[in-house]
C-alpha cells in the first residue's frame, strides 16, 4: 500500500469531503463493509481510537498518512502485509489473523 493509496482510502472514508474523517464517517464505512464480521468490525473500530492521536474524534489526512509512514519499516514507500500487521499490532494490541 502506498501513500497514494492512503489518499484514495482516506477520500473513500471522507464522505462529506471536508478533509477529515469523523468517527461517524469512519463507523459508517466500517459498518458497510464489515457488519457481517463482528471480530473485524470491533478491531477496526478500535483502530480509529489508535489513529486519533489528539482525541478530537476526527482523522486528518496527515493522521492517516502517519499510519502508512510508520508501517513502512523498510522505507520503500509501500506497505506489505507483514509491515501492516506489525503496525496494526503496535496500535491496537491485537494480532491480525489471515494470510
Amino acid at each position: 500500500m502506498s501513500l497514494t493509496l492512503s489518499s484514495c482510502v482516506f477520500q473513500r472514508f471522507d464522505s462529506n469531503q471536508d478533509q477529515q474523517i469523523s468517527r461517524i464517517e469512519y463507523n459508517k464505512e466500517v459498518d458497510t463493509h464489515h457488519a457481517n464480521d463482528p471480530p473485524t468490525h470491533t478491531v477496526l473500530l478500535r483502530l480509529f481510537d489508535a489513529l486519533d492521536y489528539n482525541n478530537d474524534s476526527h482523522l486528518s489526512q496527515s493522521d492517516f498518512d502517519a499510519l502508512f509512514v510508520a508501517a513502512d519499516a523498510n522505507k520503500n514507500h509501500l506497505v506489505n502485509q507483514a509491515e501492516f500487521r506489525t503496525v496494526f499490532y503496535d496500535l491496537t494490541g491485537i494480532l491480525p489473523v489471515g494470510k
